[in-house]
């Protein structure tokens, strides 16, 4: 029978989440990242007022990250 203590021992401390990929695939990654966001930023920019609202934004703030270029986040 496992002792109590033991079981909390293993369990992982609170903290900010690990990164599981390696750096380099993050930063070979960045590419594809890069033309969906920007997919997405033009998409933004060709709907009404009556589409933003179904998917739950205004319109100030699709056309504000409309706007933003593909790198900024």
């Amino acid at each position: 029978m496992a002792c109590m203590s033991t079981a909390h021992a293993r369990e992982r401390p609170a903290g900010p989440p690990q990164r599981s990929r390696h750096w380099l695939a993050r930063w070979l990654d960045r590419p594809r990242m890069w033309r969906e966001r920007s997919a997405y930023r033009r998409a933004l920019a060709r709907m009404d007022a009556h589409l933003l609202a179904d998917i739950g934004l205004d319109e100030t703030t699709a056309r504000a990250e409309a706007a933003k270029p593909f790198w900024k986040a």
